[in-house]
């Protein structure tokens, strides 16, 4: 079975054939959960709080990576190497 990197990677090389991939998934018996934040709606009582030091970002994101580094925050996270739970890809 790929990891979520090798997967990533796959996908964004072959284009074409992730999508049949994911369209064989979809007629198969799998079922796909996903879900969002409301980051829009708390982020600025999260910055203020976050920058009166109320807040600890790095106890929840403690992995900083730069965006040349993707597949690695993306292995990271998948095998949860390091106690990983959040990786931040900065530019």
């Amino acid at each position: 079975m790929q990891s979520v990197a090798q997967t990533l990677l796959a996908a964004r090389a072959r284009p074409l054939q992730w999508s049949r991939r994911l369209s064989c998934s979809l007629r198969s018996v799998l079922t796909f959960k996903a879900g969002q934040t409301h980051v829009q709606r708390f982020m600025p009582e999260l910055l203020e709080r976050t920058s009166k030091g109320e807040l600890a970002p790095d106890v929840i994101i403690p992995h900083t990576l730069p965006l040349a580094e993707a597949a690695r925050g993306y292995e990271m996270f998948d095998k949860k190497q390091d106690e990983c739970r959040k990786v931040v890809l900065s530019a």
